[in-house]
């Protein structure tokens, strides 16, 4: 494999890094959507529950509720490091400028001219500067898409366990719903005269 051949092998396995990363950050927006409805759900039992109902309903509810709570939190906790470390943003490497790269390619073939080589020895060397780059970028980016890819796995299977836990809620919120009385209230008509 020649020079060049091993630097356009490097330059694409480098665009798919990049093209993954932009598929985490894309990836987002339906994880936030299902917390949200998770959220809602929670709330809505919460606030429509008749907490002095059955016991055995009222104690598997809470019980299905607060596991429900705990893996959305998770779920949340791990989207939020998938997408930002908590020390800052995931810092991806990419190669400088361009001017910045054709300033130092010349420098190179000038070395090489002024060291009696050809001018094709500095533009070799500059091929090997690239692919060097490359390296060391893919292997940065990769690993860097590894941790995200799985704190964002992760976050999904937290959303999984939260969204069945809370179906499972549902049972014994129909049962304590079913389980009303409806409550009479007496009002008493008082006339008085003065």
């Amino acid at each position: 494999m020649t020079t060049q051949e091993k630097l356009q092998f490097y330059k694409e396995f480098y665009s798919k890094e990049i093209d993954d990363r932009d598929h985490l950050n894309d990836a987002v927006s339906l994880p936030i959507s299902i917390i949200s409805a998770l959220l809602a759900g929670i709330f809505y039992l919460v606030i429509n529950f008749n907490f002095h109902g059955l016991y055995l309903c009222v104690v598997v509810f809470i019980i299905l509720l607060f596991f429900s709570c705990m893996l959305t939190f998770l779920a949340i906790y791990y989207l939020i490091r998938s997408y930002t470390s908590f020390k800052g943003k995931y810092v991806y490497k990419g190669l400088p400028y361009s001017i910045e790269l054709n300033e130092y390619n010349s420098k190179l073939v000038d070395a090489a001219v002024k060291a009696g080589h050809a001018a094709n020895t500095g533009e070799n060397a500059f091929d090997t500067y690239l692919k060097d780059k490359y390296v060391a970028f893919v292997d940065h980016n990769a690993r860097i898409n590894d941790t995200r890819r799985a704190l964002f796995v992760t976050s999904k299977k937290m959303l999984v366990f939260a969204v069945f836990s809370i179906s499972l809620s549902f049972i014994p919120y129909i049962v304590n719903y079913f389980q009303k009385k409806d409550s009479v209230t007496k009002v008493e008509i008082v006339k008085t005269y003065n």
